[in-house]
């Protein structure tokens, strides 16, 4: 069930992403890509990014006819990964995923070679975590609400 349910999901984020994307509607060259695009993850091999985005990769690869390699790029908190797709040339054939912590938070916190996305080009989302909140079974509360009062 999970497995078919992970099929259906990332189904649906092919689809999102060839055909929502205003980006690839207005594409200059019509027979894009012509050649391999390489797609930077900001964070160590293995990680929950590495995990969820690679299946995804290899689905719009097999569909757009060309490969899109993984490059893991951790370190600087995201920084490195990010700027490696930032500094690179627009022209399609580099991508990157990027997570809340390093777009919208570590600008604002501490040094950072960037303040903003504005060089970049959001495409598509591709999932989302859940972060649970878990109490022992003998706590005085259960729910969230209960937590709060």
């Amino acid at each position: 069930m999970k497995e078919k349910t992970s099929m259906i999901l990332l189904s649906i984020g092919v689809w999102i992403f060839l055909f929502f994307s205003p980006d690839l509607v207005k594409a200059k060259d019509p027979d894009y890509p012509t050649k391999p695009i390489t797609f930077y993850i900001p964070y160590a091999a293995g990680g929950s990014t590495d995990v969820a985005v690679r299946p995804l990769l290899e689905a719009v690869g097999k569909h757009l006819g060309q490969p899109i390699i993984p490059v893991n790029k951790p370190g600087g908190s995201a920084t490195i990964g990010a700027m490696a797709v930032m500094n690179a040339k627009p022209d399609g054939y580099t991508l990157g995923a990027h997570a809340g912590s390093h777009i919208y938070v570590l600008p604002h916190m501490e040094e950072c070679p960037y303040k903003d996305l504005s060089g970049s080009t959001f495409i598509m989302n591709y999932g989302k975590y859940i972060f649970p909140m878990l109490v022992r079974n003998d706590a005085p509360f259960k729910t969230g609400k209960e937590f709060i009062q």
